[in-house]
């Protein structure tokens, strides 16, 4: 199963790596399976995929036009993506159980609680 919603939203680098970890938790607890991954950033009309969560992490800012951040695992998958023009954030989270998928939102509904009147929720 899949969950999907748009946040009008940019989740800090730290949200977004704390969703990730739990994310890589409950997909590889004691599942085999090959990881499928996605990392890409635009930022001044240059588009730059990435081999590693730390160099998106590093590229990944306030500033940046686009970014994109897939994950998956068997069963399991994460799905990211923020643009600036819509000034939101897509997230999409599939995995057998339901509570593993409400998990993953809590850290976002979480960070958008606690950021209302920041520049980083519009």
């Amino acid at each position: 199963m899949k969950k999907e919603k748009e946040y009008k939203a940019w989740f800090s680098p730290e949200a977004i790596r704390k969703a990730v970890s739990a994310f890589d938790v409950i997909a590889g607890r004691g599942r085999e399976g090959k990881l499928a991954f996605t990392y890409r950033v635009t930022e001044n009309g240059e588009s730059w995929t990435y081999d590693s969560e730390m160099d998106f992490f590093d590229a990944y800012g306030e500033g940046i036009a686009d970014a994109k951040l897939t994950k998956k695992m068997g069963e399991y998958n994460l799905y990211l993506s923020y643009s600036r023009e819509l000034k939101a954030t897509k997230i999409a989270v599939g995995s057998p159980h339901r509570d593993e998928i409400e998990s993953i939102f809590a850290i976002f509904e979480t960070e958008v609680h606690n950021d209302k009147g920041s520049e980083q929720v519009y």
